[in-house]
């Protein structure tokens, strides 16, 4: 048949409210008074993997993992709001049109495929600093933004905005081709691009290392001092400069 079993897990202090759809999916999760030892699962078994809308902590609470196996929504319909903390994030995806906002700090973040359009744009902010991300791709119209950035993963292409408000973005990794924008208000340590760079990398300091295939309508500029560029096919129609921004 058709049906799925849908298990919502909490576990350490707090107290959660499940809203479910018509069609088994999770409307909403609220939670209230968690902190970093609180933990939250949904998976899903049967037919298919469940969709969560919206999920929502306190003003300052905190959570230890939070797992769901399937999409946050998108739609805009798709909102997750934790207000401290979050020590783990993990998503089977990000449907276009979804918001996540952390009010506090958040060591490691396992995103699946991040999707965007025109219509329903998908922002991903981090109020504190983000230490370890990865995600299959990156599309179009996606924002993710931290206050400062130790190690971004891309699987795949990266065709969003990866933004560090702050003095820090150590490294950026991306398999594929590079077509969004790479952005640091202070420094960029590290950042490899295996495929084109197509799209933008723009430190406001100093750029450390960047290496790519190849670039085709790519610019590439530091703020303050460039020390090293490695481009192992052609540049066409590119800027790479130092002292620029």
């Amino acid at each position: 048949g058709s049906e799925k079993l849908v298990t919502v897990r909490m576990s350490g202090p707090g107290l959660g409210e499940v809203l479910f759809d018509s069609d088994g999916n999770v409307e909403a999760i609220q939670l209230a008074d968690t902190t970093e030892r609180t933990s939250v699962k949904v998976t899903a078994r049967g037919a298919s993997t469940v969709n969560v809308g919206r999920l929502f902590t306190g003003d300052d609470g905190s959570l230890n993992n939070l797992t769901i196996d399937g999409l946050l929504a998108g739609n805009y319909n798709g909102f997750l709001y934790v207000g401290g903390n979050l020590n783990s994030l993990k998503l089977g995806g990000i449907a276009a049109g979804s918001e996540i906002s952390i009010g506090g700090d958040v060591n490691r973040v396992n995103l699946g495929v991040v999707s965007g359009t025109s219509s329903y744009e998908t922002d991903f902010e981090v109020v504190g600093s983000l230490g370890q991300m990865q995600a299959e791709e990156i599309g179009y119209f996606v924002t993710i933004a931290a206050e400062n950035i130790s190690k971004i993963t891309v699987k795949g292409d990266m065709d969003g905005s990866l933004i560090s408000n702050g003095g820090v973005l150590k490294s950026v990794a991306i398999s594929g081709d590079m077509d969004g924008v790479v952005s640091s208000e202070g420094d960029i340590d590290k950042i490899q691009i295996k495929g084109e760079t197509s799209g933008g990398v723009r430190a406001g300091g100093d750029i450390k290392t960047f290496d790519t295939a190849s670039m085709y309508c790519g610019a590439v500029a530091a703020g303050g001092e460039f020390s090293q560029a490695w481009v192992k096919g052609d540049v066409k129609y590119s800027t790479i400069a130092a002292g620029l921004d």
